[in-house]
């Protein structure tokens, strides 16, 4: 055991303590009990900085042994710190405190904080308020424990570091060490303050102009937290002299002043007093109605510093609080705040010294005064205010033609919809701080669309116009699943429900919930886990908890980065004995609710956002044994891997440790696709678990990262999960996983041959695309939100609070739920259209990592986004191809296949492309693609087919950490494609020309190359179709592969370019398309999407205009002439081909062609 170098001899705690006492300062805390040092800062060589903060051992402010640890940490970057990955002790078994001085220079208090890391990669966080001199800082190793499994028999670094936002900090490090009691930190005599006035403006006499929260007072700081508040200065309710403050809330909120810093000796004793006047005042955020607070320099109440106000209304009270202020305390700041609806008002507020006997409490007495208000607060101009009014009334005019109109059994949910809209825009975010520059274009917009529907009311009451009549929501339990819908009596019904809403007045547009039941396959949540058999075992049994990397846990079950309150429960779903508690969980928490149903549920979802990989002894022995399953024998393992191993008992399992990369890419390989297997057989394994309870249950999950670098880590291998029969409906989650909105859709729809309902559990994405959700292939959407009450997490999206959320939006999101319950049988035969052209999804590309990879994206993302992104506009659907597709034989679907992007391609899948090509499909190739196996090695693909890279210049962002080469200045050998030069440029760019015309002259179709650009040599099979302007090399190459074609693309096409070389391609090949939308000019609208198919004889057409701009829109037939359209969102006739679609306006037609 070490013990501490003041007390070698330990004769007895009192010696020990009496040699520290001599030689510490008095401020810092003293040990009590057993103690172990840690480390003792005489040595600097240990430490390292992350941003070169500087450091340096030092005889200055000294609490153990010679010398203490100077730290000068830096802003550049903000984050600051040292680090240390060789403490001296790695054992603190035993010890429940963590300790260590820290002397602060200057005269500003700070934040400081530590992380502390063990050998499993839990990383245990801590901050404090440190004030100048010495401070004694103790960090709770149970707490630690407990919140983040921190294993502290098994340390491997610490880091000691500022706050974020603090500037450049002087600090002195010493004595670090281990107690089982925390220190005592001595008690220093609070000195007395004298009795005169510590704020500048507490009667609030002081005016300047108005800030943009209405603030008058000098000195004064105001703020606005959040929620519809305003300031002002009162008139009336004055204690005394001429000036109140006074706080207007219109809801929940949190407004208010506070004072600069003011300084003081500490400790000390302090008294405020302040006149308070309220009137109606309401329980707001957090349950408070309004305080007054004394907090420090940090803005953390004094203990005892927090005065309560009363609710309701009430004449001037006297408030009077006495409040001890803490040691390290110099400096405080009063706070006058307001957290729900009502008015306050304060007045006379004094902050002075006070006797020392004096005791600490809170006083509130009544003065006498009667009750005088002020006129509530006018935060508009008269010209706004004239707008709204005029929008009121025509909001009354519409809401009782809308009764009018449905006396007479006439459909109003359209006409309704501005009635919502003025409700939104005038009782909830008129006030809003976030809307108040928006006030009047919400008048105007309510008032236009009143107008507009009662024009349009009137004209179907006296029938001009269609009534447009929307079924009621389907009875759920007479619903049956046929292929992409839920049907009755066999015609598909589309559920499109709101978040949260079973009923209430949401439920006329949107579908209620409560048609779906939820059992999670991983026994439990966040939320719950603490009620269910998945705790009890995680607390008893060391081998139920997942060993990884300490990131997000993946919603299995709870870290620390999730929501929910502290705690942590990451459960290892490899451990037969979780196991057996997540099934009896199923059973117990999951399965009653459901029995209590008066219907079976349409189906069960099982969880999604999951991300699952451990490292626990089970995986390690799953993944010998899969391994034995795949390659047979040790020597054909070996002969992959290019290792000498024994037997496959001596494989082992990649690190975890971030600092302990797998280099060998056939490992990697093999790992990350025993992943993606080890959670298919779970999930597998679950949803026979749902099925021994529920029989019949549909199930669906999923909601991983079917693009990103994230692919095998998260677990979730969708087509997998489907194959094994996992999933019996597709989950979609559409938000950030999409690459393009539906591209996550129709990669669904290319993966299995029969068709398949898709379900968005939580539709994130942007209002502007919703519509866009349903015309490719989802069949049931629950959409994200619209909370009742303003949300103090993911306001962004609240379709009811954000600003954020336009009014157009929400308009367009309400026409969705009552356009697709109308218009299903219109919506479903366009998910039904076949693709002609696939982006290449090749497995070994999705899981073998790559260098350049930026947080979740790849090079393969980045070009499969700009790739789809031109393709899906050119008026035909768009696939992909799997690599088991491929295998499958099922490419024969695709007329065209990119590859783009595809680093890693394996090569048995290679052979079936071509062979496709030689029987007559058209192949295009993108840089990065078909350089490498799914093992990471280097393959002659392009060679075979003739092409040899000779160089390349590659953006930064995606250049990864590329490895000195060729020994010439700026050139590198790169390792994302063939051995070539590579100059690493910050985005490189070229002009691409025909070839045969001169470099000089501009040409119609003129394309552009952005990102990688390479130099080619291809052999004479090949026909340069484009060069470069700048060089005269090839840029686009073609060639005849048997019966097909393939172009080589030597740079990487903008997406302009890209969508005129495809639609060239797909005019060249006849690729099926009646009916296209262009611009006058010809060209493509912006942001404009189209498809047609066949129905019944004719031909349905639908435009989806995603952008908050008119876009003008030819339609014209392929071959044909166009000889009716009748919109079918209204059941009118369009006169003209040429139409203007409104800003995020979908419309679908039925077309007659001749």
């Amino acid at each position: 055991m070490n013990v501490r170098k003041d007390s070698v001899v330990l004769v007895s705690v009192v010696l020990g303590l009496a040699l520290l006492t001599a030689a510490a300062p008095a401020q810092v805390a003293k040990p009590v009990g057993e103690t172990k040092v840690v480390i003792d800062f005489e040595d600097a060589s240990i430490w390292k900085s992350e941003n070169d903060s500087p450091f340096a051992t030092t005889t200055q402010h000294v609490t153990q042994g010679k010398k203490s640890l100077k730290v000068t940490y830096t802003t550049k970057p903000q984050w600051s710190n040292i680090l240390t990955y060789t403490p001296p002790l790695t054992d603190w078994s035993g010890f429940r405190y963590l300790n260590f001085d820290i002397h602060l220079d200057g005269k500003m208090p700070r934040e400081f904080g530590i992380w502390v890391r063990d050998k499993a990669l839990h990383k245990a966080e801590h901050t404090w308020p440190i004030g100048p001199g010495w401070n004694t800082l103790t960090l709770d190793l149970d707490f630690m424990q407990k919140t983040a499994g921190l294993d502290r028999s098994k340390v491997i670094g610490l880091c000691l570091h500022k706050g974020s936002n603090e500037p450049e900090t002087v600090c002195y490090l010493d004595n670090m060490y281990l107690s089982k009691e925390q220190p005592v930190t001595p008690k220093l005599p609070p000195v007395r303050m004298p009795d005169t006035e510590l704020l500048q403006n507490g009667g609030f006499e002081m005016l300047k102009a108005p800030d943009e929260l209405g603030s008058p007072f000098q000195w004064w700081i105001s703020r606005r937290w959040q929620g519809a508040s305003f300031l002002g200065r009162g008139r009336r309710a004055v204690f005394k002299g001429a000036s109140s403050a006074m706080l207007d809330g219109r809801g929940v909120c949190k407004i208010g002043w506070y004072s600069p810093p003011i300084e003081v000796k500490n400790p000390t004793k302090l008294k405020l007093t302040a006149y308070v006047q309220a009137e109606d005042l309401r329980k707001g955020l957090w349950g408070q109605f309004a305080t007054i607070t004394l907090t420090d320099i940090g803005e953390r109440g004094l203990p005892g510093g927090s005065v309560n106000l009363p609710e309701d209304t009430y004449a001037w009270k006297k408030v009077e609080l006495v409040v001890d202020v803490p040691a390290k305390c110099p400096f405080v700041k009063v706070f006058i705040q307001l957290y729900g609806s009502g008015r306050l008002w304060v007045d006379e507020m004094s902050l002075r010294g006070v006797d020392l006997n004096v005791q600490t409490g809170v006083k509130l007495a009544d003065t006498g005064r009667k009750l005088l208000i002020d006129p509530p607060l006018v935060t508009e101009g008269p010209a706004v205010l004239a707008k709204k009014r005029t929008a009121q009334r025509s909001m009354d005019e519409l809401e009782a033609l809308v009764a009018q109109a449905k006396a007479g059994e006439i459909e109003t949910l359209y006409a309704e919809i501005p009635l919502m809209l003025g409700k939104l825009a005038f009782d909830v975010r008129w006030d809003l701080p976030e809307h108040l520059e928006l006030r009047q274009d919400y008048a105007d917009y309510v008032y236009r669309k009143c107008e507009q529907a009662k024009r349009n009311l009137r004209a179907v009451m006296a029938g001009a116009k269609p009534d447009l009549k929307v079924p009621p929501h389907p009875d759920f339990s007479k619903l049956k699943l046929k292929g992409r819908y839920y049907c009755l009596d066999d015609e598909p019904k589309i559920l499109f429900s709101m978040q949260y809403h079973r009923g209430g007045e949401l439920t006329q547009w949107f579908c209620p919930e409560g048609y779906a039941a939820w059992i999670s396959a991983v026994g439990g949540s966040r939320y719950n886990y603490q009620s269910t058999p998945v705790w009890q075992v995680y607390q008893k049994y060391p081998d139920t908890r997942r060993v990884y990397d300490d990131s997000w846990c993946g919603h299995i079950i709870k870290d620390k980065y999730s929501a929910g309150g502290t705690g942590r429960c990451v459960i290892s779903l490899d451990s037969p004995r979780m196991m057996e508690a997540i099934a009896q969980s199923m059973r117990e928490i999951y399965l009653p609710p459901i029995r209590r149903r008066s219907y079976p549920p349409l189906y069960v979802n099982m969880g999604f956002e999951y991300s699952y990989v451990n490292y626990d002894k089970y995986s390690g022995e799953k993944f010998k044994k899969w391994l034995q399953d795949k390659y047979g024998t040790i020597a054909e393992l070996n002969t992959t891997w290019k290792t000498k191993l024994a037997s496959f008992d001596a494989v082992t399992m990649p690190s975890y440790d971030w600092r302990k990369a797998e280099t060998n890419p056939a490992k990697y390989h093999d790992w990350g696709e025993f992943n993606l297997w080890r959670f298919t057989d779970y999930m597998k394994w679950a949803k026979a678990e749902i099925r021994k309870l529920l029989p019949d249950a549909l199930t669906t999950t999923g909601g991983g990262s079917p693009f990103g670098a994230g692919f095998w880590r998260q677990g979730i291998d969708e087509e997998a999960l489907m194959e094994a029969g996992v999933t019996d409906i597709w989950l979609s989650e559409t938000g950030s996983r999409a690459i393009g909105v539906t591209s996550v859709m129709d990669l669904q729809r290319s993966l299995t041959k029969e068709p398949r309902l898709i379900l968005d559990p939580e539709y994130h994405a942007l209002p502007n695309t919703c519509f866009l959700m349903f015309l490719h292939g989802c069949g049931v959407m629950d959409y994200w939100w619209w909370p009742p009450r303003m949300p103090s997490d993911f306001y962004a999206s609240s379709m009811k609070h954000s600003h954020l959320r336009t009014l157009p939006e929400v308009e367009a999101v309400m026409e969705t739920a009552l356009d697709v319950r109308r218009m299903a049988k219109h919506i479903a035969p366009f998910p039904d259209a076949k693709p002609q052209f696939a982006v290449l999804y090749p497995e070994a590309t999705l899981i073998q990592k790559h260098p350049a990879a930026q947080g979740n994206k790849t090079p393969y993302t980045f070009e499969v986004e700009r790739t789809y992104g031109a393709a899906v506009r050119l008026d035909t659907p768009v696939g992909f191809a799997s690599s088991k597709m491929i295998r499958d034989g099922r490419l024969s679907e695709f007329k065209v296949l990119v590859a783009t992007g595809a680093r890693h391609v394996a090569p048995d899948v290679w052979e079936k492309i071509k062979s496709w090509a030689r029987a007559g499909g058209t192949l295009v190739i993108t840089p990065t693609s078909l350089v490498a196996d799914q093992y990471n090695r280097k393959r002659n693909y392009l060679k075979e087919i003739g092409i040899e890279i000779l160089g390349e210049e590659v953006p930064q962002y995606l250049a990864g950490e590329a490895k000195r080469g060729i020994d010439q200045s700026g050139e590198l050998d790169f390792i994302q494609g063939p051995v070539a030069k590579t100059i690493v440029k910050k985005q490189p760019t070229r002009s691409l020309v025909k070839t045969g015309e001169p470099m000089s002259r501009a040409v119609p179709m003129f394309l552009r190359a952005e990102g990688i650009i390479q130099s080619v040599q291809a052999s004479k099979e090949w026909d340069v179709r484009r060069k470069y302007v700048e060089t005269g090399e090839p840029a686009m190459l073609s060639r005849p592969f048997g019966k097909g074609r393939i172009y080589y693309m030597a740079g990487q096409f903008d997406i302009p370019s890209r969508k005129i070389f495809f639609n060239q391609l797909m005019e060249r090949l006849g690729f099926d398309r009646p009916v296209r939308a262009l611009t006058l000019a010809g060209g493509y609208p912006e942001g404009v999407e189209s498809r047609t198919v066949r129905f019944k004889g004719d031909y349905l057409t639908y435009l989806h205009n995603e952008t908050g701009e008119p876009r003008t829109v030819k339609l014209v037939a392929t071959g044909k002439q166009v000889a009716e359209i009748f919109n079918l969102n209204i059941e009118e006739r369009i006169p003209a081909p040429t139409m203007t679609l409104a800003p995020y306006e979908t419309r679908i037609m039925r077309i007659r062609l001749r």
